[in-house]
Formats: C-alpha cells, structure tokens, sequence
C-alpha cells in the first residue's frame, strides 16, 4: 500500500478516500493486535470505553503537525513518523476504531473541509465526538 496519498479538493471523494484507508488498514490483523494492546482491561463489548481509550492514544501519542498542501499519509505512515495534520489523525483513528469493530463516523466543518474530527459509537448508540489535535 502507498504511503502518502494525494487528493483533490473535492470533498465527497476525499471523505471517501480517507474512509477506504481507514477500513483498509483496520482489517489488517497487526491493527487488531495494535487496538487490543491499547485497550488493554476493556473488553470488546465495553465499545464507548474502547473507542474513548484509542481516540486518546492517538491524540497523546500523535502529534498534531499542519502540512503544506494536502496529503493523506496511511496510518501506519503517521504512526512512523508520529505526526500528522488532522486528517492524518482521524485516518488513524478511524482504522484503529474499525479494528476493534467500534462504529466510527468522520464530523467536519466548513465547505470545503478546513478541520476534521472523529465520533465514535457506544454500545448504547450513543454518538460522541472526538477532538485528536489537542
């Protein structure tokens, strides 16, 4: 798989890219034992725990880092190099989330996109929203 990607300002077909990353790279087995090491003392069927406990590593291990231009770097490129810009850290969050069969969804602002975060779904059904560049 490639590393870097680029992509054009278009908005749904970045959203789309930056979702076929994450879902990629969640199905590999070393994403599951990743998302298991991280959460270890939950349980599959603890999801809100879960998916709090991954999107808090990511935003205490990764640092948040702007870019000029627009790139999506997969994640294991941003776990490499231990920075990215938010789209980076969502991509991360998002594989790491589906690993560990959490429901994610990306949130957005602006038109075109200028900041993007993640949410994550509770075993109750329960949305909530995660900011990873703090």
């Amino acid at each position: 798989m490639q590393r870097v990607y680029t992509t054009s300002n278009d908005d749904r077909s970045k959203l789309r890219l930056m979702s076929e990353i994450a879902i990629a790279y969640g199905g590999l087995p070393w994403f599951r034992s990743l998302s298991a090491r991280i959460c270890e003392g939950l349980n599959g069927y603890q999801r809100g725990l879960v998916g709090e406990r991954l999107c808090s590593w990511v935003r205490d291990t990764i640092r948040y880092w702007r870019e000029a231009g627009e790139q999506l770097q997969t994640p294991l490129q941003t776990l490499r190099e231990r920075f990215g810009d938010c789209d980076d850290l969502v991509i991360l969050a998002g594989a790491l989330l589906a690993s560990a069969d959490v429901p994610w969804r990306f949130a957005y602002r602006g038109t075109p996109i200028d900041h993007i975060w993640i949410e994550c779904q509770d075993e109750r059904g329960k949305w909530k929203a995660f900011e990873l560049t703090a």
